[in-house]
C-alpha cells in the first residue's frame, strides 16, 4: 500500500512566485535523491506552458496587426 503524506497549505496569490518556490521546495525535499528528476518533470511542463502562452500572445498581436480572416 501507498504511503500518503498530506499537506495543507495556504498561499498568498499576491506572491505567486515566491508561493510556487516554497511549495516546490517543500515537495522536493520530501523526496531524496528524486530532487532532479522532479525538477526536470517541472521545467517540461512549465516549457510547455510558457510556449503555449507565448504562441497565444504572439496570434493575438498578428490578429490586433492584421485582423481576422473569416473562415468560409
Amino acid at each position: 500500500m501507498t504511503k500518503l503524506t498530506k499537506i495543507d497549505v495556504s498561499i498568498d496569490l499576491g506572491q505567486p512566485v515566491q508561493e510556487i518556490t516554497d511549495i516546490i521546495s517543500l515537495v522536493i525535499n520530501a523526496h531524496p535523491g528524486q530532487q532532479l528528476s522532479i525538477l526536470q518533470a517541472l521545467d517540461q511542463h512549465i516549457s510547455d506552458a510558457m510556449a503555449a502562452l507565448e504562441k497565444a500572445q504572439a496570434e493575438q498581436i498578428k490578429d490586433n496587426i492584421y485582423g481576422t480572416v473569416p473562415t468560409p
